[in-house]
């Protein structure tokens, strides 16, 4: 399938704000749904491998489209430009042009203020990224937060003190820092 790319509007065919059922008629295609990770609050929709839907709560509580990733066989079109298979530097070379907050790196290219990103290795795009208004910076936040939350909360970091320890009164073994207090016994664990 092609698709030209309409920042912050979506493709020529496939708009953000769409619903899974409107996108579901337009591609002629049942969606398989997962989650890209454990923090994520919707599922993604993938496409027979032509793209990957990422939803977000819209107007009325239902979940719309608000961000795409196209993969081969899909062709995506930048300015008349195709993306997806063109070599590296030539796709950089126009996001340089384009968005003047493009960040590359070994993997690709992306501008945040305009919501689009390539994935690229072995020196040809392989996937291109394209959000409405706004998305990336709230996903960004998102997952920071979620992120933060999760792991600084000490539940799920190993404290380095915290070691298998012996109470030399009642003979019970825990998981303790130096310094902790046999709690059946109030002893000091070795």
């Amino acid at each position: 399938m092609e698709f030209k790319l309409m920042l912050f509007k979506g493709t020529d065919s496939i708009k953000f704000g769409m619903t899974s059922l409107e996108i579901q008629v337009l591609l002629n295609t049942a969606p398989i749904l997962f989650k890209k990770t454990e923090f994520d609050i919707y599922e993604t929709e993938e496409y027979n491998e032509i793209c990957h839907v990422f939803y977000e709560r819209g107007q009325n509580n239902s979940l719309v489209c608000a961000a795409f990733e196209f993969f081969r066989p899909s062709q995506v079109f930048l300015e008349g430009i195709p993306l997806i298979g063109e070599k590296t530097h030539k796709a950089e070379d126009l996001f340089k042009t384009m968005f003047d907050d493009c960040i590359s790196d070994s993997s690709g290219s992306s501008s945040k203020k305009y919501g689009i990103s390539f994935y690229s290795s072995d020196k040809k795009v392989e996937s291109v990224y394209v959000a409405r208004k706004g998305y990336c910076t709230e996903q960004e936040e998102y997952y920071k937060e979620a992120f933060d939350e999760k792991y600084s909360s000490g539940e799920d970091l190993k404290d380095p003190t915290v070691r298998k320890r012996l109470c030399p009164s009642c003979m019970d073994i825990i998981d303790a820092k130096e310094g902790t207090l046999c709690p059946k016994c109030n002893v000091l664990m070795l």
